[in-house]
């Protein structure tokens, strides 16, 4: 673990679902010149995380272990990953690539929590993004959320993780866009 007057926080992208309601990739799809994976990434290394990961079946990304199990096996993916590479961090911070209206700001506001309370938290009106703990009990609790029959979520993990809710500043910043509808609502409205 890194020194506790100094935090170390890296960052997690969730891009490795099937887009099945866009219609294609959404990782792929661009804002602001950039692709939507590139865009998240930049977003996390702009609030402090020192390193990126990103959980995906194709390309760099990594894999998920355990297949069609959703967000919450990348996240076991990626923590076998960071266990298996001894990487040392204090925080993981999660965002999935379909976030695109999530600001900086938000980001650094859920890290600055998480400092403050020594606790992992999520916002209230939505389970992502979200900042957990890094140590020996998040991959026990992570693979029995993943291993599951009914606890292969999100929600169980953080409720496993005692993560606490915070209040948001905004829920447009909180907006999965899953849908080409959703995608030109949110552009039309010149949200981005």
């Amino acid at each position: 673990m890194a020194q506790k007057n100094n935090p170390v926080f890296h960052g997690l992208v969730l891009a490795g679902g099937e887009s099945r309601r866009m219609g294609k990739d959404k990782a792929l799809l661009t804002i602001q010149g950039k692709s939507w994976l590139e865009y998240s990434c930049d977003r996390l290394v702009q609030s402090g995380c020192e390193h990126v990961y990103v959980s995906r079946n194709q390309g760099d990304g990594i894999a998920d272990l355990i297949p069609n199990k959703g967000p919450v096996g990348g996240v076991y993916s990626v923590l076998h990953y960071i266990c298996e590479h001894e990487i040392e961090l204090d925080w993981l911070t999660v965002i999935p690539v379909d976030m695109p209206l999530l600001t900086v700001d938000a980001i650094r506001h859920l890290h600055q929590t998480v400092e403050q309370t020594g606790k992992s938290a999520f916002y209230s009106d939505s389970l992502f993004p979200f900042s957990i703990r890094v140590n020996t009990d998040l991959r026990e609790k992570t693979s029995l959320a993943v291993n599951g029959d009914k606890t292969n979520s999100i929600r169980y993990l953080l409720k496993q993780c005692g993560a606490a809710e915070i209040a948001s500043t905004t829920n447009m910043q909180l907006t999965n866009v899953n849908t080409p509808e959703e995608w030109s609502r949110v552009a039309h409205n010149n949200f981005i």
